[in-house]
């Protein structure tokens, strides 16, 4: 398991290192700086002087890769490459080439706390529903219950996200006016714009999360560790909740993981409810820092950002840990000379 954890490690920070690479490539090899300049002043009559003073403020009018008027590791340090590319590893966005931008990673630190806001409460509230309404249709499985209940999971998940956020915002803001219908207050009031969006995240969410749930449960159900422990007299909950539900946490922890990273970044709630996040900083339209004032370092820093929470995602991290089914299986089958199941 230790070596699997540093394999994937190892890829991750191989995938960081080439993307970075490539995008620097685009950006200031494709796109040279003095197109970065031409584009940000503007007008039909550009002078070379005015594309040396935009690159001199800005730091633009250094070599790219090597500098060779400088000494000692300075010929790598004082490069375009090391302060616009290097830097993003330590987390240094540096600031925006507008004038009246300033500094990318304050801007993102002010956004990421309210989006911290919406996803760390909907993570553990999404688990814990959607775990304990798929215990509960397992413990009565193979009933109307049961069955009722999946054609609630499958009519709920066919719904679109949307829908949940008018009806839910017509009717517990317009008409109970129990919520305020959109916006986002900092400080203790913060949990009054939170309370809607969240639930009906939630609620646009359970069907398919429970119905995950469900079959995973299912599965470890018809395991030999829970066939052995109905035969020994447990009782169904005990079984359920000691033995099943342990077993099954590890599928579940890791879909619930994959979906934590995609929390901050759901378009229908930010832009329904007006909420605050990275994708929606302060200005007109609402947009990326960098893609209103034309700033391409301010894109690149959210592109580096969005590579480190989502490096995981790459390709070559599917699968499972080897020998990850039988070791799961050999903590849970219990031992046929004991008195009890053991996990």
């Amino acid at each position: 398991m230790t070596a699997y954890a540093l394999r994937r490690l190892g890829y991750g920070l191989l995938v960081l290192l080439g993307v970075n690479l490539f995008t620097f490539f685009l950006f200031f090899t494709v796109n040279t700086p003095d197109d970065m300049a031409r584009l940000n002043i503007g007008g039909k009559r550009v002078t070379a002087e005015q594309v040396d003073k935009w690159k001199a403020e800005r730091g633009y009018d250094k070599p790219l890769y090597w500098n060779a008027a400088e000494t000692g590791t300075r010929q790598a340090t004082n490069t375009i490459f090391w302060e616009r590319s290097v830097s993003l590893f330590a987390l240094d966005f540096g600031r925006a080439d507008a004038e009246s931008a300033g500094d990318i990673g304050t801007q993102i630190k002010s956004r990421m706390a309210a989006s911290l806001q919406l996803a760390l409460p909907l993570f553990i509230l999404q688990v814990i529903v959607s775990t304990l309404f798929a215990l509960l249709l397992v413990f009565f499985s193979h009933s109307r219950l049961d069955f009722w209940g999946v054609v609630l999971c499958v009519v709920m998940l066919s719904i679109s996200s949307l829908f949940y956020i008018i009806v839910g915002q017509y009717l517990f803001s317009r008409v109970f006016r129990l919520v305020p219908i959109s916006g986002y207050s900092p400080g203790w009031d913060a949990w009054r714009f939170l309370v809607l969006p969240v639930c009906l995240s939630l609620l646009s969410r359970l069907g398919s999360e429970a119905r995950l749930y469900r079959a995973m449960f299912l599965e470890e159900l018809n395991k030999d560790y829970v066939r052995t422990a109905k035969a020994k007299g447990l009782a169904e909950h005990v079984v359920l909740l000691r033995h099943v539900l342990r077993n099954a946490l590890l599928p579940i922890m890791t879909s619930a993981g994959a979906y934590l990273l995609r929390l901050p970044r759901q378009p229908g709630v930010r832009a329904l409810l007006r909420h605050p996040g990275p994708r929606r900083l302060r200005d007109r339209r609402h947009q990326r820092p960098g893609l209103r004032d034309r700033s391409q370092h301010g894109v690149r820093g959210l592109g580096a950002l969005h590579r480190v929470l989502c490096a995981d995602r790459h390709p070559l991290h599917l699968g499972r840990p080897p020998g990850a089914a039988g070791l799961r299986e050999r903590t849970a089958c219990p031992d046929s000379s004991s008195s009890g199941p053991t996990r």
